[in-house]
């Protein structure tokens, strides 16, 4: 009898968010995944929010820049809650959904 194959556990999500913007996030499940996760910080250089996170070999690794729209999981009340960050009007970063929370050093992560 031949072995079912090792199916791969990704979950879709999908909602509207702000103005009527749709956003996606995937989530893997499978225990091979890789997550890059760690704290932001702003970077006055380049106008953003950034943090740094260890690869797959150990290096330490610049995540570059995070961009409007984006989604990512972060860490609030001991929960890892996905949102999408965008950049209001008067030119401060935010989080859709959850307006006056500082974004400093929040634990972040993403596939």
């Amino acid at each position: 009898m031949k072995k079912p194959e090792k199916y791969k556990k990704i979950y879709y999500f999908s909602r509207k968010q702000g103005k009527n913007t749709p956003y996606y996030m995937r989530i893997n499940l499978e225990e091979d995944c890789f997550m890059k996760q760690g704290t932001l910080f702003y970077d006055r250089e380049s106008g953003r929010y950034n943090f740094f996170y260890t690869d797959g070999d150990g290096d330490r690794r610049d995540y570059g820049g995070i961009h409007c729209g984006e989604v990512f999981e972060f860490m609030l009340n001991g929960v890892w809650v996905p949102a999408r960050v965008e950049m209001g009007d008067d030119r401060k970063w935010y989080l859709v959904g959850m307006p006056g929370l500082t974004l400093d050093g929040l634990e972040v992560r993403q596939e």
